[in-house]
């Protein structure tokens, strides 16, 4: 079972991007607004099928992970992700998925028996609207497998839209980063309003604003090893307190948990390492969803 997963855009924000033939994209929304940070400039294209989106690498770069983030695919939407060493997406992919659903549907363990329609995916009638879609690169002992590639093609199906239109607000694609040994029970999730001020009025009523929730976790990395220290040193380094990043507490677990877990964040501090003993170190990790 994987442990946790972290993920920054590297390549990805700096390589060509744009979508394939027949692929009718809004003036303004481009594909280009997915290697950046803003929840208020997506991608959208009013075609619903064979969506081809194009990534160039300037130079190959390894990859090991591909998530769409903040999107309004439907439960039958699905997701095609290869990999080629080419430039221009020619030649044997060196990897390919295959075409797999964009949305879990809620396992019977999930389902409220009774209220929930048969079909319902983890999204509907839920506060987490934050759809996203996860897919890994991972060899037969289940472990992230690095490929190296210069081009890349996500071709997705979504005939069922009822929007009508495709919206994608950010893609991570990259490598993913997980530690030896997971993070140490006692981590804490909590939800927080981006507005939590209240007004007391003369007549003893609390007022207060109904405003978005967003994630914060607090947890403690123990048993970073020094092979360990340095990669995950230099990745805090980059992504700072500025760089927003992917994470996922569970990425093996299907349903409510791994939703309930994963999302884009930012630091909220540079993490610190402590050097505990004889090849261990330990790292305290404060993350805001955005």
């Amino acid at each position: 079972m994987s442990n946790m997963i972290l993920m920054r855009n590297d390549a990805f924000d700096a390589a060509t991007v744009n979508v394939g033939a027949g692929v009718a994209v809004i003036a303004g929304l481009e594909l280009a607004n997915t290697q950046f940070y803003s929840n208020s400039e997506v991608f959208r294209t009013t075609t619903l099928t064979n969506v081809e989106l194009k990534i160039i690498f300037t130079n190959p770069a390894f990859v090991s992970g591909l998530v769409l983030w903040r999107h309004n695919l439907s439960a039958t939407a699905t997701v095609q992700w290869r990999g080629y060493t080419s430039a221009d997406l020619s030649g044997t992919p060196t990897f390919d998925t295959g075409a797999v659903s964009a949305i879990d549907i809620k396992a019977l363990g999930d389902f409220v028996w009774g209220v929930e329609q048969l079909g319902a995916n983890l999204f509907d009638d839920s506060k987490y609207i934050q759809k996203f879609t996860e897919l890994w690169l991972k060899n037969t002992n289940n472990q992230f497998e690095a490929v190296a590639v210069q081009s890349q093609s996500i071709i997705i199906e979504d005939p069922d839209n009822a929007d009508g239109f495709i919206d994608l607000a950010r893609i991570y694609n990259g490598l993913a980063l997980s530690p030896k040994t997971n993070f140490a029970y006692g981590a804490k999730m909590a939800v927080q309003a981006t507005n939590s001020d209240g007004i007391l009025t003369a007549d003893g009523s609390y007022h207060t604003i109904d405003s978005p929730t967003v994630r914060h976790a607090d947890l403690q990395l123990k048993w970073l090893d020094e092979t360990e220290r340095p990669t995950f040193t230099e990745f805090f380094r980059s992504v700072a307190t500025h760089q927003d990043f992917y994470l996922s507490l569970y990425p093996d677990f299907d349903g409510q948990k791994r939703r309930d877990y994963a999302f884009a964040a930012k630091c909220k501090t540079i993490p610190e390492s402590t050097h505990q003993f004889y090849n261990n170190y330990t790292m305290p990790l404060g993350v805001r969803e955005v």
